[in-house]
């Protein structure tokens, strides 16, 4: 299978403030990208609907909190890596928040491929090789 993305997504794992119309929550970072996040959410919402996220990148601040306004393109009951959730496409990102991601994941991107990092996932743990 082709990969279709545009974008080069990282695993996360942290947490995401989120409003869907009424519902607001919080959910975990599957992934993410430039372009779009995956979150867990329980309480599915449909293809179409805006999303306003707000998230603090590890190894950030609260001052540079990103606050994005999205489209949900996807969503998944249990996918084929067993999560529910929804796919977020990014259409309103301010640019210095696009540039904080940007860098963010060039960064992790950087460290993955020269084994720096063994394991992105879960908790945001680095285990050093």
């Amino acid at each position: 299978m082709s990969e279709k993305r545009k974008f080069k997504r990282i695993p996360v794992g942290f947490q995401v403030k989120y409003t869907i119309g009424e519902t607001s929550g919080v959910a975990q970072a599957v992934d993410v990208s430039s372009g779009g996040i995956f979150i867990n959410i329980k309480n599915l919402p449909k293809v179409g609907d805006k999303v306003y996220l707000s998230f603090i990148l590890p190894g950030t601040t609260a001052r540079e909190q990103i606050k994005i306004i999205g489209e949900i393109t996807r969503v998944a009951k249990e996918d084929e890596e067993k999560r529910t959730g929804i796919g977020v496409l990014f259409v309103a990102v301010p640019s210095a928040a696009k540039k904080t991601l940007e860098e963010y994941i060039s960064f992790v991107d950087q460290l993955e491929s020269t084994g720096i990092i063994s394991d992105f996932r879960g908790n945001n743990l680095i285990k050093l090789e």
